[in-house]
Formats: structure tokens, C-alpha cells, sequence
């Protein structure tokens, strides 16, 4: 069957109509706001936010006794790890303004790269002797446990 004269301009115009109705809703479905849109509560700010949803993935698989024990020693024995991660952003923002700028002074960069690498072994070894502490304090059969999680997710 083909289509011609008006009948076609009818078509083609219904077409074209369709296609702009689905255009739309397919643009407003992918920009409406998430759960995850616009600002964040002021007593949890965008950095602690994200550390939250890091220990969150950490702890996500674990069975709820073993995940709320390592919470508890995490926000105990974390209380520095929110100044060191400013830090680090701080310094990973002090490189990117000695890249932006001209001429290029490459012993700023080489001193601005030096101060991230500090930051992140300073944050490292601070994690990990918060993570031996929490496994020292944990019970033996729940260490056993997380460990046997955590090596099937590896």
C-alpha cells in the first residue's frame, strides 16, 4: 500500500507530532529531579555524605551484627579521617590551580604533587591502623566471618 498526495502529509505530520511528544517525555523522564538532586542537609555536608556511602559499601554485605560493630569502631576511632580527606581534596585543588596557571612553574607542581602524595599516605596509614584496631577488637568467630565475606567478594 502506498501512500500518496494528502494522505501522506497526514502521515508524515502525525509522525513528526509523535516523534516531538516522545522526544519530550523521554527528555523530562531523564531530567527530573532524583533522590540525590539539589542540596544537602546542612548537618551533613557533600564531603561526609560521600565518606558515609564509603563505609556504607564497605560494611553493605556484612550481616547486621558484624556491620554495626565495625560502625561503632569506625566513628570511634575515626575522628581524624574528615580533617585528613579535607586535606587531600585541599591538595588535589592545589594542583589543579598550579596546572591552570601560566607559565607553567613546575617546581609548584612537583611541591603540589608531593603534598597530595603525603596526604594520601597519611590518610592510608590512618585507615589501616583504624581497620587493625577494629579487628583486633572484634570477637574471633565474627573476624572469621567478615573475612570469609569479604575474600568471596575479592
Amino acid at each position: 500500500m502506498t501512500l500518496s498526495g494528502r494522505t501522506s502529509w497526514i502521515v508524515v505530520a502525525a509522525l513528526v507530532v509523535s516523534l516531538c511528544i516522545n522526544s519530550f517525555f523521554v527528555g523530562a523522564i531523564l531530567t527530573r529531579p532524583g533522590p540525590h538532586d539539589g542540596p544537602h542537609p546542612p548537618e551533613q555536608p557533600r564531603a561526609e555524605l560521600a565518606q558515609t556511602a564509603g563505609l556504607a559499601r564497605i560494611l553493605g554485605n556484612l550481616p547486621p551484627p558484624i556491620r554495626d560493630f565495625l560502625r561503632d569502631e569506625f566513628e570511634t576511632l575515626g575522628a581524624d579521617i574528615p580533617g585528613m580527606n579535607r586535606a587531600l581534596r585541599q591538595a588535589r585543588r592545589d594542583v589543579v590551580a598550579v596546572l591552570r596557571a601560566e607559565p607553567l612553574d613546575m617546581d609548584a607542581l612537583d611541591a603540589a604533587l608531593a603534598a597530595v602524595r603525603s596526604r594520601t599516605t597519611e590518610l592510608q596509614v590512618a585507615l589501616h591502623a583504624m581497620f587493625v584496631t577494629a579487628m583486633q577488637d572484634m570477637p574471633p568467630e565474627m573476624r572469621a566471618e567478615a573475612v570469609e565475606i569479604w575474600s568471596r567478594q575479592r
